[in-house]
């Protein structure tokens, strides 16, 4: 079932559904670009790819990133990300709400500016 999902994902891939998987996950607290793929080359190729286009990518979207090659997550799966953690709230707390708001909102108008100018590029390597 998983890779099915997985299968339907690459398949359907758009800023909006990453908008929407990212709001889902809210309770995490972060932003991040995870990129994920079942052949570890090519997830290899497209954390390159980011890496290549890092001066731009920090142009758009600042430059408080970390940059993590390998990481595994709870379940033992492997992928890239490029993450920006905000600290020091909660979900549960609703004076934390304005600032959580303002986190995701600000950042995810600057990954959404970085997509629609590169995302042609990631496209080619999928091809």
């Amino acid at each position: 079932e998983r890779f099915e999902l997985d299968v339907w994902y690459v398949n359907n891939q758009n800023i909006f559904l990453d908008l929407k998987i990212i709001f889902l996950t809210f309770l995490r607290i972060f932003d991040t670009e995870n990129i994920q793929h079942k052949d570890e080359d090519i997830r290899k190729l497209f954390f390159y790819q980011f890496k290549e286009l890092k001066k731009p990518f920090i142009q758009y979207v600042g430059a408080s990133w970390n940059w993590e090659k390998e990481y595994k997550n709870e379940i033992g799966f492997n992928y890239s990300r490029i993450i920006r953690k905000i600290n020091d709230v909660s979900i549960y707390d609703q004076n934390s709400w304005s600032k959580i708001f303002e986190f995701y909102k600000s950042n995810l108008l600057r990954l959404e500016e970085f997509w629609m100018n590169f995302d042609e590029v990631f496209k080619q390597l999928e091809s």
